[in-house]
This record gives structure tokens, sequence and C-alpha cells, in this order.
């Protein structure tokens, strides 16, 4: 998270701590008041202009950071946001702390007063829930969305500036209409001892879900796929409902009936895709979560790969393939292009579920290059060159500058053309490395290159 220093701001003038206010109340920023003695009524009104006057000490202290304020600076600050609640409503008027016959400033002194500014148990902060409005809060939301951009973008030139402000007030601009939705029981299906799983595996779902029944949707889903007519399945319910399981338990258990017959031997049988990577790494720890509760943790193996995989850790995916991997799809299409990866991670699969997560952003060009009937098949084999050989390179050339090389052999030229690349002044075993070709062919081109 950025951090505002409030001395640069208190020099730089109104309009900073205008600014510096839009982005506290919008929680991108937190405020460093190391070094500030003191601060005027006036500055602070601007500096929380923007702050929702509702806030909290507790969420006002993760905007804040209280170990930066000085004694004086924090009794002003306290005392600003007390009042500030007390003019707001009856309920934050509540909330107004009581010293009794003792003096504010004295009671701030007595204790640190930073802990009393925010975490003090002696505040009584409000426990009433307050009631949400969807229709203000969208109005609020689009209001400070719109400072924000307003002082984000301030465009020097006076048209370019006008017709910003005219395009911004334009309705649906910014946001379109509230879309409300009415959440629903999903219905209950088979009990989770009753499914074709582990029954470890059952009794773990059973206590994370805290219901002796799966939903009904995942008890079909499961069904399906641990049958012997399984077929390609789609599962489309609402958020909160339990989509995950539906995959990752016929997964697991497809690998925990593979390492029983294939006595723990190394092997893809499943390929998790996911569109972002961040999704992947969510549900990497839930898979070993699930393995360890139900004990199945060193029996089943499970892997991601992704642009962050290390070269040492890509070596012992080769050596050792995972039973489950975890993947997007532009690695997943790179693991089957490079012969190095795809003859070693590949090698002895016994891959029956291919899972892509949110398929439904699959959608256009990208839905098209998904290519999923391809992705489907089993990897192929690596083919010959289709013209020349290392003999003899120039037909392969020719074959290059018509269009209809060798895959490999057009990434590794395009390399070149586009930053001019030379291999014979890098280490050769990485362009091999890099490439997924073998180590004699990049000595090959690197000796035509010459």
């Amino acid at each position: 998270m950025n951090m505002i220093y409030l001395k640069d701001i208190l020099q730089q003038g109104d309009d900073a701590i205008a600014a510096a206010s839009t982005f506290l109340g919008l929680k991108m920023a937190q405020l460093d008041c190391s070094d500030v003695e003191t601060i005027s009524g006036e500055q602070l009104s601007l500096l929380f202009s923007k702050i929702p006057p509702n806030w909290e000490f507790e969420e006002l202290g993760k905007a804040i950071v209280a170990e930066s304020m000085s004694e004086t600076l924090g009794i002003e600050f306290f005392e600003f946001v007390n009042n500030r609640g007390s003019s707001q409503s009856p309920v934050a008027k509540t909330n107004k702390i009581s010293y009794g016959t003792q003096t504010p400033k004295k009671a701030v002194r007595d204790v640190t007063p930073i802990s009393i500014y925010f975490t003090s148990p002696s505040v009584p902060l409000s426990t009433a829930p307050s009631p949400l409005n969807p229709i203000k809060v969208l109005d609020k939301v689009i209001a400070e969305y719109r400072d924000y951009l307003l002082t984000e973008f301030r465009a020097k030139d006076l048209q370019l500036k006008a017709a910003l402000e005219k395009a911004i007030d334009q309705p649906l601009f910014l946001a379109q209409e509230p879309f409300y939705q009415a959440h629903r029981p999903f219905k209950s299906g088979e009990k989770w001892q009753n499914l074709p799983i582990d029954a470890k595996l059952a009794r773990v779902m059973q206590q994370r879900s805290r219901s002796e029944f799966a939903y009904l949707h995942q008890s079909q889903a499961i069904d399906h796929l641990l049958g012997q007519n399984a077929s390609p399945l789609v599962v489309t319910t609402g958020t909160g409902s339990g989509k995950t399981e539906t995959f990752l338990l016929p997964v697991i258990q497809n690998a925990i009936a593979d390492a029983a017959q294939f006595r723990r031997q190394a092997g893809l049988t499943a390929i998790l895709v996911y569109p972002i990577n961040a999704l992947a790494n969510d549900q990497f720890p839930r898979i070993q979560n699930y393995l360890k509760e139900s004990a199945w943790e060193g029996a089943i193996t499970v892997a991601k790969y992704d642009r962050g995989t290390k070269l040492k850790e890509r070596q012992a995916l080769r050596q050792n393939p995972p039973h489950i991997l975890l993947t997007n799809y532009m690695m997943l299409e790179y693991l089957l292009v490079r012969p190095a990866d795809r003859e070693d991670i590949f090698a002895n699969h016994r891959c029956r579920f291919l899972v892509l997560d949110e398929v439904h952003t699959y959608r256009g060009t990208l839905g098209s290059n998904i290519a999923l009937e391809q992705l489907a098949q089993t990897p192929p084999t690596p083919r010959p060159l289709e013209t020349g050989d290392l003999d003899d390179p120039l037909p392969w050339l020719e074959a290059y500058d018509a269009g209809v090389g060798s895959p490999l052999e057009l990434k590794f030229l395009q390399l070149f053309e586009k930053h001019g690349f030379h291999p014979q002044k890098q280490t050769q075993p990485e362009v091999a490395e890099l490439l997924g070709i073998t180590l004699e062919r990049v000595r090959q081109i690197a000796r035509e290159e010459a």
C-alpha cells in the first residue's frame, strides 16, 4: 500500500491535502505523521473531507499509522474525530468518550495516547448494526470514484479538462445501474459419506461444510465425473455454492485411486487450468489442506507451473511429474510445445481430468486460442523436421522464409529478428533450455549465424 507523508502534503498546500484525503478514503494509502507536531483545524477538515464520517476508530487506525504520531498531534486528531463523530448522528454521539472529572488532555497523557486514539477498550465503539442503503452506497462510491479520477487526471489543456468533466458526468459513464439478486438456499443432495469418494475425504468435507449433506449440484457432479459413464461437464451456480469442490473432489479421488493402482508412481492424473495465477495460488493450499486432513498428504503430489516457476523447480517436475498440476492456459501451451517438458512432465501420464475454472472468461479471441479439443488430446510425440536436417540447414531456412518452417525453429529465428539475439554471445545450454531444443541444435544455428 502507498504511504503518504503528512509533513510533505502540509508543505504542498490544500490541493495536496485534498488529494491525500481521497486516497485515504478509498483505502489506497496510509498516512505517516512523522515529524509533524501540530495541525490546524482547517487542515484537519480538509484531510478528513473524503474519509467516510461513519468510520470507526478501528478503520481509521488502518488508514493512519498510529506509531508515527506525536502526543500533541494525537490529541488534536482524537478531539477532531470525536467532535466530528458527535456532529454526525445521535448514534455517533453515544460513542463520545467520557473522562469523568479528568480533562481529555490529562486522560490521554496518563496512557499511551495512540492506544486510546485507536484501540483502547475504554472507547465504547457502537455495536449496533447500521442499515445498508444500496442506492446511497452506490452514489457514494461513484462520487468518490469521480473525485479520484478528476484528482488523478488533471489535464492542463482546458478543452481536454472540460471534455473529461462533461463526459464523466454523463449517466452510466462510471457505473451501470444497481444489480440486485436474492440469495436462495441451495438444494441439498446426497450425504458426503454416500458419495463415491474416500471415507476420510468425506469426513473432511462434512467437517468443513458443517453439514452431513453436499449440495445437490455437488453430489450430481461428483457422481457423474466418477461414474462409469463420465463425460465432459459444465457446472454453473451462484457465488458461495461450492463449485470448486465439484471438480476438486473427483480430481483428488481419481488421484487416490491412481496412487493405489500404480503404487504412488509419479505421473499426471489431472490438469487444472486457471485464467489468472491468483486463482491457482488460492486453490493450491486448499488442495494441500484436503490431502493433509484426509491423511493422503505425501501419497498424492500437487504442483503449480506458471511464470514464477524457477528452473530448478521445472527440473524437479520433469523428474517427478505431480499427480495434480495447476497452471494457466498460456503455460499449458508452453508445456506442450517444449520437447523437454512435453516428454518428461507428460511421461507415463494417466491424465483423466482437464479442468477449466472460470470457463465463462474464455470468450472471443481468447476462447478461440484455448482450442479445447486440442488440449484434451494426448500430447503429441516429437516430429522430425519437416524440411532439412542438421547437416543441411538451408532447406528449413528457406521454409522459414516461406512461413512453413518448424514452429520451434521459427520461434528461435524470430527471437533473432526481434531482439538482435545471437546465441554465440549467450550460454548455449541456457538457450537450449529456454527454447526447448537440443544443445546440438543451438550450436548448429550458432555456427550458421556466426
